[in-house]
């Protein structure tokens, strides 16, 4: 399972609402700035996030978390909303020899319009699936794998980055970040059923 969510290749097989993803640059062997953008159902536009990634793990726990930043390479776009990710992630603990205990943590601000109400309601919606999602792609992913750069991990063996390292004069934290572009308008009138139906007969 942490391989399989570590791995960009294999997330633009399973993740359909990805619109494009990729790695800005390499902070140390277990941290990175990337780019990550959503396709989010209509009337709302889509969302983009920038993000420091952070990982570690031993022998019964694996983690991987991310919060936003700013980075020069990344500004916001016109007719996408940048959105901000507080603290959000996976953390998985193996309970046995065949179990292992999945939690999914997201505290984060879409951006736009959307009032917090209905953020709320929604991730009640949307988590589950996305749960769901990630577990029934983890479950084929060492098939998928074998086929596909296998011995290719630089999550585990940093040896094989080979992105760019920092420039910490193009970054800043989250709290300085401009998360919405000024073309990036919303209607005010979403309605959470306009957003679920959509959801539910995308999934």
């Amino acid at each position: 399972m942490y391989n399989a969510l570590h791995d960009a290749a294999y997330r633009r097989v399973w993740d359909k609402e990805m619109v494009e993803s990729r790695e800005v640059c390499v902070i140390d062997s277990n941290n990175d700035i990337g780019y990550y953008q959503v396709k989010t159902p209509s009337p709302m536009r889509n969302r983009d996030f920038v993000t420091q990634r952070s990982w570690r793990h031993d022998n019964s726990q694996y983690m991987i978390m991310n919060h936003s930043v700013y980075h020069k390479k990344e500004p916001p776009r016109k007719n996408i909303i940048r959105g901000t990710s507080y603290y959000t992630g996976y953390v998985m603990e193996v309970i046995g020899p065949q179990a292992t205990r999945f939690t999914y943590i997201s505290q984060s601000n879409p951006g736009g319009k959307i009032p917090a109400w209905l953020v709320n309601k929604l991730f009640t919606v949307v988590a589950p699936k996305v749960i769901q999602k990630m577990v029934k792609a983890c479950r084929v992913y060492e098939v998928w794998k074998k086929n596909n750069n296998p011995e290719y991990m630089p999550w585990l063996w940093p040896d094989q980055i080979c992105t760019n390292l920092i420039d910490w004069n193009d970054v800043s934290s989250s709290a300085n970040v401009e998360t919405t572009s000024s073309c990036s308008e919303e209607p005010e009138d979403i309605q959470v059923g306009d957003i679920t139906d959509d959801i539910i007969t995308d999934t």
